[in-house]
């Protein structure tokens, strides 16, 4: 869900801030082989996603226009699973990786937001991404490892402008 607050409408062309609240499903996959150890595995991350965004429309007649949007996004880790592989020991876990004691994941994601798309008599189909720029580690997994860690999620979209 997004709101569309109009900045400036030239007829053709028309500029606003969109403010919006999505459920976003990310994660990961990894597959790493030390010697005869073999490691495989992946986590679901959920997040209710939070993008402030400027977006630019442009009318092409015939009730059809396009749009393109750009700015940044706050996400809130709600739940995720784990489940992996160590050789031919399988993990299933539950726990939740936001969890301040036991998990390794921050609750808070950020970064930027950008997308495109087309219009038809108010109904809209976009695409876009999120590059994130935080790093989603939480201090018990910086220990274990160096390297940092960022959400990018790609889109599809489909709505109507009321």
């Amino acid at each position: 869900a997004a709101a569309d607050i109009n900045v400036y409408d030239g007829g053709m062309s028309r500029i606003s801030i969109q403010p919006g609240v999505d459920f976003a499903m990310k994660g990961y996959k990894v597959s790493v082989s030390e010697g005869d150890v073999k490691v495989n595995g992946s986590q679901s991350l959920y997040y209710v996603d939070i993008p402030v965004l400027a977006n630019f429309g442009f009318d092409l007649g015939n009730d059809l226009g396009v749009f393109v949007n750009a700015g940044p996004y706050l996400g809130i880790g709600v739940a995720g699973k784990s489940n992996g592989k160590v050789g031919k020991l399988s993990l299933d876990v539950d726990k939740n990786p936001f969890d301040k004691d036991n998990g390794i994941l921050n609750r808070i994601d950020w970064g930027a937001q950008v997308g495109a798309g087309v219009e038809y008599n108010h109904f809209q189909v976009g695409v876009g991404t999120q590059f994130g720029i935080g790093d989603i580690r939480n201090d018990n997994w910086k220990k274990a490892n160096d390297k940092a860690i960022r959400n990018s999620n790609f889109f599809v979209t489909v709505g109507y402008r009321f």
